[in-house]
C-alpha cells in the first residue's frame, strides 16, 4: 500500500486520514507491526481460546471468517460453524489462519459480496494467502459464492474432530508476535499428526549466516525489520 512506509521503528501508515481501514497491510504484516484496531492478534487469540474451552466437541468446527457483508450464516447437520467477522478478508493474517487450525478448528475464509468497494484487496490478499497447513494437506478453502461455500462445509463435516488447544497468552507479547504464533502451531499439530518437514511455506524463507564472512557488526540486527537475526554473547 503507497500508505505504509518504513521507518526505523518499523512500518507505518503515513497518512491514516485517508486509510480505507481494509486491513492488507495488517494482512501482510510477518510480525504483526500494523494491527487493524478491531481484529487484532490479541482479539483473535481471545476469540479463539474461549471457543477451545466452551464450544462443543462433537463434531467437527469451522472458524468461519468473513466480513460484515455477510447475509446470513449456513446452518448444516454434523458441523459447528462459528463466524469470525473482519473488517475485510484482506485484514486475514496466515498466523491466523495456523492457529485457528492448531487451536482444533477448520477455518474457511468467505468473502461473500462481490459488489463490495473493497473486494479487489480482498482477493488480492486471498492469492497471497495461505493455502494449506503447512507439511499436511489439510487446505485452507477461500470461496466467495454461498453454493461452493455449502460444499466446503459439508466436506469438512466428514472430517474428523480436531483436538483443542489453548493459545499461550504470551507468544504475542514477544517481538515477534506472528511469528512465534507461527512456529507454536507448528509445535501443536505435530504432537497430532507427522509433518512433512520438506514442505516449503510460500513468502518464508530461511536466512543462513557465513560465520567465515560475519564480523559481528551487528548492521543486519539494527536493520532486518523481519527480527530474523540476532546476537548473543557466547562462543
Amino acid at each position: 500500500c503507497e500508505l505504509v512506509t518504513k521507518t526505523p521503528e518499523g512500518p507505518q501508515v503515513s497518512n491514516p486520514e485517508t486509510c480505507s481501514a481494509c486491513g492488507f497491510c495488517s494482512g501482510m504484516s510477518f510480525l504483526g507491526y500494523l494491527e487493524v484496531p478491531n481484529f487484532t492478534t490479541d482479539q483473535i487469540i481471545a476469540y479463539l481460546n474461549a471457543l477451545a474451552k466452551y464450544a462443543p466437541n462433537d463434531k467437527p468446527s469451522v472458524v468461519l471468517i468473513t466480513c460484515n457483508k455477510i447475509g446470513k450464516i449456513p446452518q448444516l447437520d454434523g458441523i459447528h460453524i462459528y463466524p469470525l467477522i473482519a473488517p475485510c478478508i484482506s485484514s486475514v493474517h496466515d498466523s491466523f489462519l495456523m492457529i485457528i487450525f492448531a487451536s482444533g478448528f477448520y477455518p474457511v475464509v468467505f468473502s461473500p459480496d462481490n459488489k463490495c468497494e473493497l473486494r479487489d484487496i480482498a482477493k488480492l490478499r486471498a492469492e497471497a494467502m495461505m493455502k494449506k497447513f503447512p507439511g499436511t494437506e489439510i487446505n485452507f478453502p477461500y470461496v466467495e459464492d454461498f453454493k461452493e461455500l455449502e460444499l466446503v462445509l459439508k466436506g469438512i463435516s466428514n472430517s474428523q474432530n480436531l483436538e483443542r488447544s489453548y493459545i499461550p497468552q504470551d507468544l504475542p507479547l514477544s517481538r515477534s508476535r506472528r511469528r512465534s504464533l507461527m512456529l507454536w502451531s507448528l509445535s501443536e499439530v505435530s504432537k497430532r499428526m507427522v509433518l512433512n518437514e520438506e514442505d516449503e511455506i510460500p513468502g518464508v524463507y530461511e536466512v543462513i549466516v557465513d560465520p567465515n564472512k560475519c564480523v559481528l557488526c551487528g548492521v543486519c540486527v539494527r536493520s532486518c525489520q523481519m527480527l530474523v537475526f540476532d546476537m548473543k554473547n557466547n562462543p
